[in-house]
């Protein structure tokens, strides 16, 4: 009986040791456009290229990509805003990966938000690929 409880304190210490380690800060990066303009500015195109790189270079590597835009629903033009800067980061994303392709999922998503900048951000979040490589 004492085996089988230590057995199971020490697979329970290990997975959550495991999953904690993969818990690393900068997973995720919120990127402000101008309000309205579509233009992915050079400031954010070496702002994610350094965060890219030195997330894909780490020793967890990634494993997804996610790019998320919102804007209010019910706006067409800011629909099309958001979808031009969703493609423009997809397009540097999959640049910067492309020696080592990962998968990317879009979103662009009308909603009703209390924090009408959340319209006016591009959000960037990876998964690790937490030393499964």
């Amino acid at each position: 009986m004492k085996i089988r409880l230590i057995a199971v304190v020490l697979a329970a210490y290990f997975f959550a040791s495991f999953s904690h380690a993969c818990s690393i800060v900068g997973l995720r990066q919120d990127f402000p456009f101008t309000p309205g303009s579509p233009v992915l500015e050079a400031s954010h195109v070496r702002t994610i290229t350094d965060w890219y790189i030195s997330l894909r270079d780490s020793s967890l590597g990634i494993a997804e990509v996610r790019i998320r835009a919102y804007f209010p629903k019910g706006n067409s033009v800011a629909n099309d805003v958001a979808r031009t800067r969703v493609a423009a980061v997809k397009q540097l994303v999959r640049v910067l990966g492309a020696s080592d392709p990962v998968p990317l999922t879009i979103v662009v998503e009308g909603i009703n938000s209390i924090r009408p900048a959340s319209y006016d951000e591009v959000h960037i979040g990876v998964q690790p690929k937490c030393g499964s490589a």
